[in-house]
């Protein structure tokens, strides 16, 4: 999903993408068994079935540069699928919130509801942790073989469900996700967004990405992530729709 930030430098429009970062990905039983392997190795060297299924929520920070305006993120999410993320760029906030099934999107003081195909789509990416309930979540997934990101061979798994298609790149030597593809829809058209991750680090044993780049259309976007806390206790009052 696109979200346009106006009244940004010079009258441009700053648009930042919808992003969750560092989520696991979302799976079903796999329609081969090549697929469903690499995606197991990927649980186990992000740190193993039992720490993921501890956590309850996690807060990450970022920073990072859309169009050379400066960018500070904070992102909130809470079992099974609370989220919301808070966007500071110049004087402009926006804001993103999922719970109870409901959505909306806050820039400033103008507040629009998140419908249809957005609202599934935001549903699907606010869950903490699909990866650990394979049978209960409608994913499909296909291995697509053996690709290059950025000079490293990488599995191709297409995640494919109602309302998202989504690949995933693997690193073969690392078993880490280092890039997934997926379509973003403005008012204008529907754009592809590549996402890169790498410099993983040891977050309370276990591993997240801190260095994120986009590409969409023709633009670049960096961003790095400061922090990140699990299981601080989150209270349900940070996802209360107040407006």
């Amino acid at each position: 999903m696109i979200l346009s930030l106006k009244k940004i430098v010079m009258k441009s429009t700053l648009i930042i993408i919808f992003i969750i970062l560092l989520n696991i990905p979302f799976i079903k039983a796999a329609d081969s068994l090549s697929a469903y392997q690499i995606i197991q190795k990927y649980i186990e060297v992000i740190g193993g079935r039992e720490k993921l299924s501890k956590i309850e929520d996690r807060t990450t920070e970022m920073k990072g540069n859309v169009q050379k305006v400066e960018v500070e993120m904070t992102i909130y999410q809470k079992q099974p699928n609370k989220f919301k993320q808070v966007i500071h760029a110049g004087d402009v906030e926006q804001t993103i919130l999922f719970s109870n099934d409901s959505g909306y999107v806050k820039i400033n003081d103008q507040v629009k509801d998140i419908l249809g195909v957005e609202l599934a789509k935001l549903k699907n990416e606010s869950t903490l942790n699909l990866l650990l309930n394979l049978d209960t979540n409608v994913i499909h997934l296909t291995y697509l073989g053996i690709d290059t990101v950025e000079n490293k061979p990488a599995y191709k798994i297409l995640l494919k469900n109602s309302s998202l298609n989504w690949i995933h790149y693997y690193d073969i030597s690392t078993g880490f996700k280092i890039m997934d593809v997926k379509p973003v829809t403005s008012a204008q058209r529907t754009y592809l967004q590549e996402t890169y991750y790498s410099d993983f680090r040891n977050v309370d044993g276990i591993y997240f990405p801190f260095k994120i780049k986009q590409k969409l259309g023709q633009q670049d976007m960096e961003f790095d992530v400061t922090s990140i806390k699990l299981n601080t206790g989150i209270n349900d009052s940070e996802f209360r729709f107040d407006f």
